[in-house]
């Protein structure tokens, strides 16, 4: 069932116009995506230059203690039951 606000097609040259409209706009999104990723790493890199305090620093990974597994205590098994049979 289609959204609401999206009324169904039983014309199938619409729903493939539909559905080539949208992936032309993903498209375009994505390229724009790819632009604005781009454009915002090179101001980064552009005031990390102008101001090298912004620059990301490198700091020696720190060792961590394994937590210890703790034990589990063993499941139950299923009892062992006769059905009681009535005449």
């Amino acid at each position: 069932m289609p959204p609401k606000n999206l009324q169904g097609s039983s014309d199938a040259l619409g729903d493939t116009a539909l559905a080539q409209q949208r992936m032309q706009q993903a498209q375009k999104m994505a390229a724009e995506a790819r632009g604005l990723l781009a454009e915002s790493e090179r101001l980064i890199q552009e005031a990390q230059q102008m101001d090298p305090s912004l620059a990301p620093k490198t700091t020696k990974a720190k060792t961590t203690k394994k937590a210890t597994a703790v034990a589990e205590a063993p499941a139950k098994a299923p009892r062992k039951t006769k059905a009681k049979v009535s005449a």
